[in-house]
């Protein structure tokens, strides 16, 4: 399933590894429009809360803040070399 969020295209492919229901998660970029994949303990159900207007840490209480962000599309070295010039 692919959706758009905020002009960011999220892929998910869930599947069960290590006995966790995890998804291959796509994000792009804010930044640099860069693509890239992660595997998150998130569930189609948590991300309809949070597309729904849920706060995305009460919606997905299990990741940590960068991968929140991550799902935003805010990679931290993107964000540390962006800070580091300004």
């Amino acid at each position: 399933m692919r959706l758009c969020l905020y002009n960011l295209y999220i892929t998910f492919n869930a599947a069960k590894r290590s006995g966790v229901r995890k998804m291959l998660v796509s994000a792009q970029s804010i930044l640099s429009g860069d693509v890239r994949t992660k595997d998150l303990p998130v569930t189609m159900d948590q991300m309809s809360l949070w597309r729904s207007g849920e706060l995305i840490q009460k919606a997905m209480p299990d990741l940590s803040p960068i991968d929140r962000d991550f799902i935003k599309g805010i990679f931290e070295d993107e964000l540390d070399q962006f800070w580091s010039r300004v």
